[in-house]
């Protein structure tokens, strides 16, 4: 697992103990503006649809 921030230790805890999955990423307000296109489309079918986005 690779983090940037103390939340990844919480995100891991979520699913070590509890099974929880989460999501650490961009806030709510994304553009396409900050990193194209393509980014943004793979953060909405993240957040929106039950397909692997692996």
């Amino acid at each position: 697992m690779v983090g940037f921030s103390d939340i990844t230790h919480i995100h891991l805890a979520l699913w070590a103990r509890c099974r929880v999955a989460s999501l650490h990423g961009p806030f709510a307000n994304w553009s396409d503006e900050w990193s194209g296109p393509a980014s943004a489309k793979a953060l909405r079918r993240a957040l929106m649809t039950t397909d692997s986005v692996t």
